[in-house]
């Protein structure tokens, strides 16, 4: 019941409210105002520096090696067969483990760059 009336107070303020319509939006209703011409004035920009002004990093790289360990490739694979002829299948490494070096570049702000060079 409260809430009921409640919404119902809320609408009939809403629509007592007067809206106000823009500048040439609502041309059906004539304006008896006359028009009063808008003047600007551009002034130029200017800036006010306060404190010290940071210059413009450029990055400067430094390349860095970075080792990293590559996994051995072990696949299965048929290995013989037993007295029945069914395949004997086990896991066969097909190339060893290796450690492998990897080029990046590092800047001194902390950002790295780690292209696709080898």
């Amino acid at each position: 019941m409260v809430r009921t009336l409640l919404r119902s107070l809320a609408a009939v303020t809403l629509l007592a409210t007067p809206s106000f319509a823009h500048d040439d939006c609502d041309r059906r209703f004539p304006r008896f105002v006359p028009r009063i011409p808008i003047f600007r004035i551009a002034a130029p920009r200017f800036e006010v520096d306060f404190g010290i002004r940071r210059p413009i990093h450029r990055h400067a790289w430094v390349q860095r090696d970075e080792r990293f360990w590559v996994a051995p490739r072990i696949e299965s694979r048929v290995v013989g067969r037993d007295h029945c002829g069914r395949p004997i299948v086990r896991c066969v490494v097909v190339r060893e483990g290796y450690w492998s070096v990897r080029h990046y570049d590092v800047c001194s702000c902390g950002e790295t760059n780690r292209g696709c060079r080898d």
